[in-house]
């Protein structure tokens, strides 16, 4: 056998070894894939919609605690803040999701103030509205425990 052939052969072998290396390292990333996108729909996804779902759970919860501290006289409760509460719901995927748990700031056609500084009242006890105070403030604890109960 020629010193070319061989030669010829020593080159084939490393190109057959760069395209296997290559082949490989194509096929890692294929199964990391899989891996992680298992992961994230038998792990990451279930816990974050169950996070948002308890999180807005309480959310309800805590709002409607407003409600547990007597009742007006001098004037109609409208239900608006209990009402309030929303949710966007989970989007997104790949391990990077969002939701959004708010509440609905309405106006109030009967007063002279805001819905903005309704719900400023509502949580601080302001204007005489009568509640619970603070129930936002809960709610904001109960989503943070909910994901931190639903990630442990």
């Amino acid at each position: 056998m020629s010193y070319f052939t061989r030669l010829c052969r020593v080159v084939q072998s490393e190109h057959l070894f760069k395209k296997s290396s290559t082949l490989l390292s194509h096929t890692e990333e294929i199964i990391m894939g899989i891996i992680m996108d298992a992961i994230d729909a038998q792990i990451i996804r279930p816990r974050v919609e169950a996070s948002e779902q308890e999180g807005f759970e309480m959310t309800q919860t805590d709002i409607q605690n407003f409600y547990s501290s007597g009742s007006p006289v001098q004037y109609i409760r409208t239900g608006t803040y209990e009402s309030s509460p929303r949710s966007s719901g989970v989007s997104g995927g790949n391990g990077n999701y969002h939701y959004d748990i708010h509440l609905n700031v309405a106006e109030y056609p009967y007063g002279k103030h805001s819905g903005l500084q309704i719900m400023s009242d509502i949580q601080n006890n302001g204007s005489g509205v009568l509640g619970t105070p603070g129930t936002w403030d809960d709610a904001v604890q109960d989503i943070i425990e909910a994901v931190k109960a639903n990630f442990s």
